[in-house]
């Protein structure tokens, strides 16, 4: 096994560093290492690269390393867009190349809804969107909304296809989705949607029905049914449109049928735009001087409330992941909330608390708890949790009663859901333990102290601890904590994604880093990340995992769902440029371009040029991985004293250097925290030397405030004042506004001085 840069990935390397020539020879483009090369490399070579760069790490960095997420294991091949009406159980699936509507998955992983219905265009009804060489998106509407828009050439012809869901009541139910077809270039073309039902249709009032009067489609008035061919076709010449409306489940007989038509496509199209918009206004206002990062964060929010159904926080939707699970739903939660959707987050809560899965009931439990925690800190209400005691009560009863009276620890648990091995578990006994304590410290915040239950949980914290001390394996470089406790079956791994217990090893040791249990002996913590670090266990900030089950996109490829707790612990510890490095490799390789879709597991290998291949998406925890970061970067509210009680508030802590470049605005308006709302603005003046900061700080005062100015390189922080008055810069061009309540601005002068990249 390799654990050390071959030497060919050292010089490519260096080249990226170098800014070397590139592929096509141009000067200055940067030279990226092979797939191959980035595996067997024991470090993240190109997380290290995007270090070194001038400014730092960037989306334009990472999205040029690779080709970008395309592919799934369906007979539809595209990725899958899902439309619905938010919260809404009726979800349709748009292929994103544009072929289809409700494409049949053709294997057991993908759940079919709908009847497909294919899309062709040109005299020789060329599927939609099959040569990606001449396919322009699909890219969202105001680059966020769920609004789909894209172009296809087809002989002279430029036809553009849009589409979304309906969200109106009446509609919604059923699932439909509005799709126009226009011409953009050709004086004229034709149009053709090919519907695949069991059973012959008619087109009747301006419906396509069954013999039972059941609608599968409403039709605008230019379209021709062919009953043969089962498909309607049409021909549009510029300025003159083709409408469909088409019913992921079937309107019964009876059901008002719209008139189908430009006018109704515009009205819907409106309505669409503006529930989404004042659905994702309800909560905290974020702008940030990056298009492509506030569109991102937009989109994977409206993405999340798409895959939810009701209050279910679903995986994902259209696959085998359309389950709610509670680990993952946890960050899902969580991402709503630090959102400043609360209101909308509690009933989720509610579902989680109440949704069992015995064989996981440990590791789940100490998940439940957490989010019950983070709750209570973002909105303070004591009543919730009194109202709500039946639920939460019993979960602390089980993680104390249940203790091993040996060991100390909870009962031997699967190794991972994945892996049905029952072992001493230090991912499952980190997490409860964070749980409980968490839980235990709203508990004395609200009045209800439980000493007993606290020094109880005190001693299960030593047990893990002790136990951790008699597993970790000393003689390797670094020493080397399994997974397995108080077990000699995992020995330590050269390379973490050889095997695939490794890679699971990968994705435990996230929650492990993100509990917290190590903080009180941070040498642990430095271990753990030291073998991520080293061993091959990160790549462009993201987790990497190899399940060797020859499992589509599970192999040579990242697992970025799970490395929330990775890069927390990373914010936490103040290694800033490495969590940006996350930020950006998420957002350029873990998300498709433009639409801002993820799945569970991505691979590096690349299918052919236009996109590499990834696992069951959508993935609502991927999403809220991206939507953590990004707040985190913003906003931190740690407990830095480790007694479960939230003490300190770090304020654009992690922040991209260039969003603090001249003439830059930040603006985080009613961004819940662990002491109440907050809003900040930033302006950037770099051409007269200074930052200026506008604060609204919460109502409840932390024992530490901290305001960093992570300037543009070049520059560093001087001095400050705060309301006129003089206040230092400790190191790290960081305010203490410790003192301060209320409404506060904060003026940063800056100094020049020489960038290390001169």
């Amino acid at each position: 096994m390799i654990n050390v840069l071959i030497p060919g990935v050292v010089v490519l390397a260096a080249a990226v560093l170098a800014g070397a020539a590139g592929p096509d020879g141009t000067e200055g483009a940067p030279a990226f290492p092979t797939i191959d090369e980035v595996i067997e490399a024991n470090t993240d070579i190109l997380g290290e690269a995007a270090l070194r760069q001038p400014g730092g790490p960037s989306y334009e960095f990472f999205a040029d390393a690779m080709p970008p997420l395309r592919y799934v294991n369906a007979a539809f091949r595209h990725y899958p867009i899902v439309l619905a009406a938010p919260r809404n159980a009726c979800k349709a699936r748009l292929v994103s190349n544009g072929s289809a509507l409700n494409a049949k998955g053709g294997g057991s992983p993908w759940n079919d809804a709908g009847v497909p219905v294919g899309f062709r265009v040109g005299a020789g009804a060329a599927s939609f969107g099959e040569d990606l060489a001449r396919l322009e998106g699909p890219r969202l509407a105001e680059g966020h909304l769920p609004i789909v828009e894209m172009r296809y050439r087809e002989g002279e012809a430029v036809y553009r296809q849009e589409a979304f869901a309906s969200v109106d009541p009446a509609m919604a139910d059923y699932g439909v989705v509005f799709v126009r077809f226009t011409l953009e270039a050709g004086p004229e073309g034709d149009v053709s949607a090919r519907v695949e039902a069991d059973e012959p249709l008619r087109l009747k009032g301006g419906r396509l029905c069954d013999a039972r009067e059941r609608a599968f489609v409403w039709v605008g008035p230019n379209w021709h049914w062919d009953p043969a061919k089962q498909t309607l076709t049409a021909a549009i010449t510029p300025g003159r449109d083709s409408v469909l409306a088409v019913l992921t489940a079937p309107a019964p007989a009876g059901a008002r049928v719209p008139l189908v038509s430009g006018r109704t496509y515009r009205n819907q199209r409106r309505q669409c735009a503006t529930a989404w918009r004042e659905l994702l206004g309800r909560g905290a206002a974020l702008s940030v001087p990056e298009p492509v990062v506030s569109n991102a964060w937009r989109a994977v929010l409206a993405a999340n409330l798409t895959v939810v159904s009701g209050n279910t926080v679903n995986y994902s939707a259209g696959n085998a992941y359309l389950h709610e699970y509670i680990t993952e739903g946890s960050r899902t939660v969580g991402a709503f909330m630090l959102f400043g959707f609360v209101g909308e987050s509690r009933p989720m809560l509610l579902s989680l608390l109440d949704h069992s899965i015995p064989e996981h009931k440990y590791a789940v439990t100490g998940w439940k708890l957490r989010a019950l925690a983070q709750y209570y800190w973002l909105t303070r209400d004591a009543a919730f949790m009194r109202e709500n005691r039946p639920r939460w009560e019993p979960l602390i009863r089980l993680m104390i009663d249940d203790l091993d009276p040996d060991t100390g620890l909870m009962p031997k648990d699967f190794y991972a859901s994945d892996i049905h091995e029952p072992v001493w578990n230090l991912k499952t006994n980190a997490t409860c333990w964070r749980g409980v304590r968490d839980v235990l410290a709203v508990l004395r915040e609200i009045g209800e102290p439980d000493p007993q239950a606290e020094e109880r949980v005190r001693q299960y914290r030593q047990a893990i601890l002790d136990a951790a001390d008699k597993s970790v394996y000393r003689d390797f470089d670094p020493p080397f904590i399994p997974n397995t406790l108080l077990s000699d079956v995992e020995t330590p791994y050269e390379a973490l994604t050889a095997t695939c217990l490794g890679s699971y090893w990968c994705l435990v040791s996230n929650a492990v880093l993100d509990s917290g249990v190590f903080d009180i002996q941070p040498e642990k913590a430095a271990w753990v990340l030291d073998t991520l670090h080293r061993r091959g266990g990160v790549s462009m900030g993201m987790l990497r995992f190899d399940q060797h089950s020859k499992v589509f996109a599970n192999e040579r490829g990242l697992d970025d769902n799970y490395t929330t707790g990775y890069t927390l612990h990373l914010l936490k510890q103040d290694d800033a440029d490495r969590a940006v490095v996350s930020f950006y490799g998420k957002l350029a390789q873990g998300f498709t371009r433009d639409t801002f879709v993820g799945g569970e597991g991505t691979s590096f290998d690349a299918l052919d040029a236009y996109g590499r291949p990834m696992y069951l998406p959508p993935c609502t925890a991927g999403n809220a991985f991206f939507l953590w970061t990004l707040r985190h970067l913003l906003v931190q509210d740690w407990d830095m004293d480790d007694d479960g009680r939230p003490d300190t508030l770090r304020l654009l802590y992690a922040i991209p250097r260039g969003w603090l470049r001249d003439g830059a605005v930040i603006k985080f308006e009613d961004a819940p925290t662990a002491f109440g709302p907050l809003s900040l603005r930033a302006e950037s003046k770099l051409s007269k030397g200074e930052v200026v900061v506008r604060l609204a700080l919460p109502p409840h005062r932390p024992g530490k405030t901290l305001l960093r100015a992570r300037v543009p390189e070049g520059w560093r922080a001087a001095s400050a004042s705060v309301d006129g008055s003089p206040r230092a810069v400790d190191p790290g061009d960081v305010v203490d506004l410790s003192d301060c309540v209320g409404r506060v601005t904060v003026r940063i002068r800056l100094d020049e001085e020489p960038s290390p990249h001169e």
